[in-house]
């Protein structure tokens, strides 16, 4: 059993949030509209397999998400996925592959469910740290000090969505 299958047993999910990404993709779930709730957080990591091409490793990333979601999607109200912002020429190739990875993910979930979000739209130009800070803040250090990654970003999408961030 998974950790996020643990915690779910037909619990209404108010909010999933997902920052997405083909090598480590971190979401992060509210099961209440209540920006104090601890959020539940996780990641999907990809296994590193040599010779995959980088939209298989998407494919293989999105199809885990999969796993863990999709017994649960009937009780998930709102899910909000970060959609990669174009910042110059030599980001494009990034870009596309974590636009990609956004479509693949996106097909999990029913379509008034699924919503974007940019990172201009939900930290402005606030930094990677400086986002963690406030998170750490707003949740205390120890609720924090296991958290990685990508779930920080998760994490932060969603308390912007409930107005703290």
């Amino acid at each position: 059993m998974t950790r996020l299958s643990r915690r779910l047993q037909n619990v209404e999910i108010k909010l999933f949030c997902i920052d997405p990404g083909i090598y480590s993709m971190g979401y992060a779930y509210w099961h209440t509209d209540d920006p104090y709730e601890i959020p539940i957080v996780g990641l999907v990591k990809s296994d590193g397999k040599k010779g995959l091409i980088w939209n298989q490793t998407a494919i293989i990333q999105a199809s885990k998400l999969q796993k863990l979601v999709i017994p649960f999607l009937p009780y998930i109200k709102l899910v909000l996925c970060e959609w990669p912002e174009y910042y110059g020429q030599n980001l494009v190739a990034t870009t596309n592959k974590l636009c990609f990875m956004v479509g693949s993910v996106a097909r999990l979930f029913p379509v008034h469910k699924f919503q974007t979000v940019t990172p201009m739209q939900w930290k402005g130009q606030l930094k990677k740290d400086v986002v963690k800070r406030r998170i750490i803040d707003h949740y205390g250090e120890r609720e924090c000090r296991e958290w990685k990654a990508d779930e920080w970003d998760a994490v932060g999408i969603g308390l912007w969505k409930m107005g703290v961030l």
